[in-house]
């Protein structure tokens, strides 16, 4: 018979070890500029965290005006080669992969110099299989209960990635990617995709499925960024508030 305390470790471990919640994915949307930085703020999300994956920090204005810092994605952000799920750990960054820069990764035109170099870099699958270990995001430092949105970006237009394509999960267990997914979309435009979800534990696991059969490194991440999504009441109480000043000032 366990002891009550042992119990508790036991099922503290399991948390830990969990991938954490249910994530909602929107569809993979191809872009061209810059300005897909400022849609998450016009629909009132708050800044988090974010990641020039493969490079340097990088801070710069949105076409919308907001600053934006996309911290360093090298170093401590490489989180090392292990099987997954690897242990719960308080350091946002990727497993099972290694980070690259080059020139030819993106074309560039986004209007915004940074965010061009931001594409250029990304995270590689450095493993022999998905089905062992995925290429793998994990975000950390969050608040349990809190509304998260992390959108994720992608590209590889080298002439050598043609046909690469990919897709992302929210659970893995060897040897299949499970829960809800983005699908399957090319890397060979820049593509951003949406994930939203409702924070059960401390961090949250991001899976890379490759989907194009073509080699265990085509899975790619060039950045991402965190936001807190407003709770609905809060949302309405804002909208409620900007209309009844609105209102206020045509009768004044």
């Amino acid at each position: 018979m366990l002891h009550p305390l042992a119990g508790f470790a036991v099922s503290a471990l399991t948390v830990m070890s969990a991938h954490a919640a249910t994530v909602v994915f929107g569809p993979a949307t191809t872009f061209s500029s810059a300005s897909v930085l400022d849609t998450p703020y016009a629909a009132g999300y708050t800044f988090v965290s974010a990641m020039n994956v493969g490079d340097a920090a990088k801070t710069f204005n949105t076409p919308g005006g907001t600053s934006i810092t996309f911290a360093a994605g090298t170093g401590s952000a490489d989180l090392g080669n292990v099987n997954m799920p690897g242990t719960a750990s308080s350091t946002t960054g990727y497993y099972n992969g290694d980070a690259q820069w080059n020139a030819g990764i993106f074309a560039g035109g986004t209007g915004i110099t940074a965010f061009d170099d931001v594409l250029r870099g990304n995270a590689w699958h450095t493993n022999t299989s998905d089905s062992v270990q995925p290429l793998t995001l994990r975000l950390t430092g969050l608040t349990i209960g809190e509304t998260y949105a992390v959108y994720l970006y992608s590209v590889d237009v080298r002439a050598g990635s043609a046909g690469r394509a990919q897709a992302y999960w929210d659970g893995f267990s060897s040897p299949n990617f499970t829960g809800n997914t983005s699908g399957s979309f090319s890397q060979n435009s820049a593509t951003v995709v949406n994930g939203s979800f409702t924070a059960n534990a401390a961090f949250q696991d991001v899976f890379i499925q490759e989907t194009d059969g073509v080699g265990n490194d085509d899975t790619h991440l060039s950045a991402f960024i965190l936001y807190q999504v407003p709770e609905p009441t809060s949302a309405l109480l804002m909208s409620g508030a900007c209309l009844l000043f609105g209102f206020s000032r045509r009768r004044a």
